[in-house]
């Protein structure tokens, strides 16, 4: 079952538009950990920047405060995160992910970065087959009704989700064409031991 669709973005305190991103000269960026969502994005911008080299975070958070710092080049987190940076301006959101435009940052589908529009951040719940139908139920009745609290979607807002309640044969449909989306982005991917 899915609750929401959750875009990410890709900033910078260094460069202001992607023509700037030297593509001569290794780039960091940081991600919430290797096979993340972050990570997956990385590597989609990897393909247009190959000296682009992933650096793993314990969170998104931890990856934001060397991006204010300057000690990395790029970041992949959450619009809300550093959207204080960026109303000062020492952040520059450079794309984000998902099929549309998010406060104002313009969507990554848009500047040249293929497959991007369908690589979104979720809040969702997946049990094992095993679990019976009626405790299936009953957790997914708790959820829709805690999703549809204020507070939740006051939260919900502040990231700039967008609704995607969908019925059981959607979510699993869903789901299937997000399998097929990770194996074949990411078929390409490798990780160095160094």
């Amino acid at each position: 079952m899915l609750f929401r669709s959750l875009p990410m973005t890709v900033a910078s305190s260094r460069y202001r538009r992607w023509q700037d991103l030297p593509r001569d000269r290794v780039l960091n960026v940081g991600i919430s950990g290797l096979g993340a969502t972050s990570h997956l994005i990385a590597e989609q911008v990897r393909k247009n920047y190959p000296l682009l080299e992933p650096i793993p975070y314990k969170s998104t958070r931890d990856s934001v405060l060397d991006l204010v710092a300057g000690r990395i080049d790029l970041h992949v987190g959450f619009v809300g995160e550093i959207e204080p940076w960026l109303k000062e301006g020492s952040v520059t959101a450079l794309g984000v992910t998902g099929p549309r435009t998010v406060a104002g940052i313009a969507s990554m589908a848009t500047q040249g970065f293929a497959n991007i529009e369908q690589v979104v951040n979720t809040h969702s719940l997946i049990v094992p087959k095993t679990v019976s139908d009626a405790i299936y139920k009953e957790w997914r009745d708790i959820l829709i009704r805690a999703a549809t609290a204020k507070s939740v979607q006051s939260s919900y807002s502040n990231d700039f989700c967008s609704a995607l309640t969908l019925n059981e044969p959607q979510s699993q449909a869903w789901f299937d064409s997000q399998m097929m989306l990770w194996k074949k982005l990411s078929q390409t991917v490798s990780i160095s031991t160094k």
